[in-house]
């Protein structure tokens, strides 16, 4: 695997450049993602546990062996799976004031109204303070970035062949992979289940414990680290591409997203030249030029979590981004593949009757029941083959873009993965598949 010291930072297009006009891609563009890498990593017998329960998966970043496990866990999607895009090992890390708004949360429960403290004061019992959380962040970054280096690098002479050979490119045969930061919803920092309900407890403003206002706090914290610090790891080797907010299962946290993005693109305009010029040369990747995703959970094939209708959340991200620049993809993941169809069906509808530019981005996990008594996955259910997952992905692909050319209009982009329960395997039988299709096009 290659260290901080052999790897040499490389000029690559950004995915919006990659995704936009200027770089003459045609429409209906398809990018393959990653799969279910922390379930990935638990299956593989070299894997270090998981020693923080709260982190999940991003306590591997906090010792060599998992930090090595993560980088190879990032190649094996790249050249097994055949990847454009990897998401970093980050979707559990907290923001830095995530305990006092366990205990906010948790107190409002059980009737106690003594926890008025402001979302940004310092927490003395955090295991980990903000500058041990943003490293995380950075070393996350690095690991993804490292392992595309190792991909290109080890693929180039297979590249050449191949188009000697006229074959088909993939975006990695072209150098163009990009790396995306993995930001995880409120109920996967809490860690009590509640990222599968949407439940995040009362909202009580009158008591000094606004659901809304928590929410913001959390996301804002976090995606500050990834769009505005000058993390060490961007001195050598390249930035994220991309800010994926997953697995939102609740309706006010749509909203609290969208603020939070709303809030950054105002500070930007008011700021001005200055802090563009004062970003550029720090090289931090700006809010224009980073693509934004935002991915929802949904229990069935037409509501969140929490029940709201999928509908209502695309209207209201319509009437607070009606131009498409602040959210440039909407989605689901972590929904089981069956619902997957429909639901991609829905959000393809609305952006076609909006008008309004947003990638598609469909992740489903492998629809697998999970026993929590015996902590094992249950034999026989969901979609485990990975053809036949490929195939359910195909469906929604090809439904989304006849209804583009029924519509006469130019067919949408894509991005297409998996999520928990999804191999290199399981993302080698969608690039095969997605290759194919538009080969035949």
């Amino acid at each position: 695997m290659m260290t901080d010291s052999q790897q040499q930072p490389t000029m690559m297009m950004s995915l919006t450049q990659y995704l936009g006009k200027n770089n003459n891609n045609k429409p209906g563009t398809i990018l393959v993602l990653d799969g279910g890498i922390s379930t990935y990593l638990q299956s593989l017998p070299n894997t270090p546990p998981f020693t923080d329960r709260n982190l999940w998966s991003s306590s591997l970043l906090l010792t060599p062996a998992g930090r090595d496990a993560i980088q190879r866990a990032h190649f094996d999607f790249l050249s097994t799976g055949g990847s454009d895009i990897l998401t970093t090992v980050t979707y559990q890390i907290p923001s830095s004031h995530i305990e006092m708004l366990k205990r906010r949360r948790i107190g409002l429960q059980l009737g106690l109204h003594n926890n008025n403290r402001n979302s940004n004061e310092e927490d003395t019992n955090l295991e980990y303070s903000s500058n041990q959380l943003c490293d995380m962040f950075s070393t996350a970054i690095k690991l993804a970035n490292r392992a595309r280096s190792d991909v290109l690098q080890q693929t180039q002479v297979v590249v050449e062949k191949e188009k000697k050979q006229d074959r088909a490119n993939t975006s990695l045969r072209e150098n163009n992979t990009f790396v995306v930061a993995s930001l995880g919803c409120f109920g996967a920092a809490l860690a009590n289940g509640s990222e599968y309900t949407g439940d995040y407890g009362i909202d009580d403003p009158d008591n000094g414990c606004s659901l809304q206002d928590d929410l913001v706090a959390f996301h804002q914290e976090r995606y500050e680290w990834v769009m505005t610090r000058n993390f060490l790891c961007w001195k050598d080797c390249n930035p994220v591409d991309g800010v994926a907010f997953e697995t939102v299962p609740s309706f006010p946290e749509v909203q609290a997203i969208m603020t939070v993005l709303k809030v950054e693109k105002d500070k930007k305009k008011i700021k001005g030249k200055r802090r563009q010029e004062e970003e550029s040369s720090a090289v931090v990747p700006q809010q224009d030029d980073c693509f934004i995703w935002l991915s929802l959970a949904c229990k069935d094939a037409n509501e969140l979590n929490d029940g709201t209708p999928i509908r209502v959340v695309l209207d209201y991200i319509t009437e607070m981004d009606p131009d498409g620049t602040i959210l440039h993809g909407i989605g689901v993941n972590c929904c089981k593949v069956k619902h997957v169809y429909d639901l991609s069906d829905t959000i393809a509808k609305h952006i076609l009757e909006s008008n309004i530019p947003r990638v598609v981005v469909l992740y489903p996990n492998s629809g697998e029941e999970w026993d929590d008594e015996t902590k094992v996955w249950v034999e026989g259910t969901g979609c485990t083959d990975s053809q036949d997952f490929a195939r359910e992905i195909m469906k929604c692909i090809q439904n989304i873009h006849g209804m583009c050319t029924n519509k006469n209009v130019d067919p949408l982009q894509m991005f297409v993965g998996g999520c928990c329960r999804t191999t290199p395997g399981t993302i080698g039988a969608i690039r095969e598949a997605v290759d194919e299709y538009l080969l035949k096009k």
